[in-house]
């Protein structure tokens, strides 16, 4: 089996922050599905989890994908690409691009400047606003 780097881009009508992944696509891993947890008898690697595959937004055409997670740790690892005739590679993250949330942080912190500075602004309800939006940003800045 081959191992090749891939890069791929989700749009807006994907997610709201679209995000970079650099893959690296392998064609053999020890991963259990969620949908008959313990049936390999051998310690696994990755889990597949959330809805059944789907290829619906796909980046391979033809292939359906899950989600793959650490076995050990639940950590989000990439995504299961299966074909129509049973044959399955693996595409695992190891970098994400994260230009578009720091873009809304920054966007974040120049409105609550504005409200705190403005006559009319509210300074309580521009930190509160700002707080939720650190809050709600923070898993996809450090993770």
């Amino acid at each position: 089996k081959q191992t090749t780097h891939y890069s791929a881009v989700q749009s807006f009508l994907v997610n709201p922050l679209p995000r970079r992944f650099d893959l690296v696509l392998v064609g053999h891993m020890s991963v259990e599905s969620d949908s008959a947890p313990g049936a390999a008898a051998t310690r696994v690697a990755a889990i597949e989890v959330g809805p059944p595959a789907t290829t619906e937004n796909t980046w391979f055409k033809g292939r359906a994908h899950r989600v793959l997670v650490c076995a050990g740790c639940g950590s989000h690892l990439g995504w299961s690409f299966a074909g129509s005739g049973g044959d399955v590679f693996y595409g695992l993250t190891f970098a994400t691009g994260k230009l578009w949330v720091y873009a809304f942080l920054a966007l974040a912190l120049l409105l609550c400047c504005y409200q705190c500075t403005s006559d009319r602004g509210n300074a309580l309800i521009a930190v509160i606003a700002l707080a939720i939006t650190v809050l709600k940003m923070g898993p996809h800045v450090f993770f």
